[in-house]
């Protein structure tokens, strides 16, 4: 099914997204396959492969396969001929001791950048190591094939898991630099790992969308040992994944790997990762009690959720999409505006009635959606700023000394500088019901947060992330989940007293 999506996507029959009847831009989902982050010093450089390509690459225990999925004249081969050859990969690479095994360069992909780019750079002078490398930038995407096994099988916090690092080997079995990376253990949990340069999260997020709902419309298939079936008409490919092995390595290389393990397993070390199912309400009733934009109102709640455990203000990035424009990819909403700050402030004040708490939160979703309105339209601030700061680097030599003491006193003002330090990085995601977790990691370490969260019709789903307590000087994911759930009750109470009779309250889900 994912295959059969990027065929339509790359055959540009795709139908275009719309917002309230206005088409958006489609030139992001281009970036989505056969794309991928080459390590380059000072800066990486994305590259997508605009030929066709005949192949994805799948990885088991940190081995690289080729396979084959596409015929010369470019039709798909059945799944069950991609299955045996993904199949004899796993065996493959299990079979193989330990001294036979290609060094785990795909752990460079997941380190220090510039660690990497000086590994690529002396990889990619061997004529053998470079066509490995090249076949891997030319794949489709990457299929990682785990040999954990991640139970309870069941567990809202188990995708996270999987797509987070590879069992106790943080960074193994991946390929970090791929767009795409499907990562699946052996019991069936699948999740994906995305590289963020080439777009935005909602992009990717609407394709594995709909792959999720076509498939589950296939389970009974899956039951039943059809979705496997081979074409009667079609001959049987030979299962033979081709193993893409490096030549010899030099010891730099191997310190190289080790230092990124090192890297790797720091950061794993320090970072925490929950999901929140708030099963009391959704998106239909903040529309119909609430009576204002889910969006808005899940903003709010966030804000709540950190003043009362920080006892402060966030400043709030929110993603807003500029597709509406050719090439548009997004601008950010500030969210932490005086109207929220007025709001949540009040929802604590015994002195304030629930009608005046009410309007306070009317007030600070007029003012959002205000917001979002200027940011999608190209009203925003933050991308006229970062390319104002742009210019400035590139054009600071020919300015007068005085000039440029004027502007960097701008961007290093205490107020723009904490303005734009980030401790809640949100982004909404399309309706996705069948996504258990999503999520990305804070941008702010010191009490920071990044927060994905889906908005369905009876459900509200967040993946939260952010550092440990320690690493993080009082980052705490599980109070934060706790702080949320309540600032989610709260709001509701409040709307129930006063748009309704209606109180009865559920209990949430965690």
């Amino acid at each position: 099914l994912f295959l059969n999506v990027m065929m339509v996507i790359n055959g540009g029959c795709w139908p275009v997204d719309k917002v309230h009847g206005q088409p958006l831009c489609m030139e992001q989902y281009r970036w989505v396959f056969g794309t991928t982050r080459i390590p380059e010093p000072g800066c990486d450089r994305t590259v997508r492969n605009d030929k066709a390509s005949r192949h994805i690459v799948a990885m088991a225990r940190d081995q690289l396969y080729r396979i084959e999925v596409f015929r010369p004249d470019g039709s798909r081969y059945p799944v069950g001929d991609i299955e045996d050859q993904l199949r004899a990969a796993v065996h493959h690479a299990a079979s193989l001791r330990a001294e036979d095994l290609c060094p785990a360069v795909g752990v460079l992909t997941g380190g220090s950048r510039d660690m990497w780019a000086e590994a690529y750079a002396e990889l990619t002078a061997d004529p053998t190591n470079k066509a490995v490398l090249d076949l891997v930038k030319e794949a489709n995407f990457v299929v990682c094939l785990d040999d954990t096994i991640t139970l309870p099988a069941d567990s809202i916090d188990i995708a996270q898991l999987t797509t987070r690092h590879h069992a106790t080997d943080p960074g193994h079995n991946r390929w970090f630099d791929k767009t795409v990376c499907l990562v699946i253990d052996r019991n069936g949990v699948a999740g994906v790992c995305g590289e963020h340069s080439p777009c935005e999260a909602l992009v990717p997020a609407i394709i594995y969308s709909r792959v999720m709902a076509e498939a589950s419309l296939e389970k009974h298939a899956i039951r039943k040992g059809v979705l496997f079936a081979r074409s009667a008409e079609s001959p049987r490919l030979a299962a033979n994944p081709q193993h893409l092995r490096f030549a010899r390595t030099s010891p730099d290389i191997a310190h190289r790997i080790r230092a990124a393990e090192n890297e790797i397993a720091i950061i794993a070390a320090n970072s925490t990762s929950v999901s929140y199912h708030h099963l009391t309400y959704g998106a239909d009733w903040i529309k119909r009690v609430a009576k204002t934009s889910p969006d808005a109102f899940v903003q709010m709640a966030l804000q709540l959720a950190y003043r009362r455990l920080h006892r402060a203000i966030a400043p709030t990035y929110e993603t807003a999409s500029s597709r509406r424009f050719l090439h548009g990819r997004t601008e950010t909403i500030r969210a932490a505006t005086s109207e929220a700050a007025a709001f949540i402030e009040a929802m604590d004040d015994r002195r304030k009635s629930p009608d005046q708490k009410y309007q306070l939160l009317a007030a600070a979703y007029n003012r959002h959606a205000r917001i979002t309105r200027e940011c999608s339209t190209g009203q925003g601030i933050d991308r006229h700023l970062l390319g104002l700061k742009i210019a400035y680097t590139r054009l600071a030599k020919d300015l007068a000394p005085e000039d440029r003491q004027v502007i960097e006193a701008f961007f290093s003002d205490p107020v723009f500088v904490e303005s734009q330090t980030w401790r809640l990085s949100t982004s909404n995601l399309t309706i996705c019901p069948h996504f258990i977790h999503t999520g990305f990691g804070a941008p702010v370490t010191e009490r920071g947060y990044g927060i994905n969260y889906i908005l369905e019709n009876n459900v509200l789903k967040f993946g939260i992330d952010s550092k440990t307590p320690e690493a993080g000087k009082g980052s705490n994911v599980y109070e934060f989940r706790k702080s949320l759930q309540k600032a989610l009750d709260d709001m509701y109470l409040l709307c129930q007293e006063v748009n309704s009779t209606h109180k009865h309250i559920t209990k949430s889900h965690m």
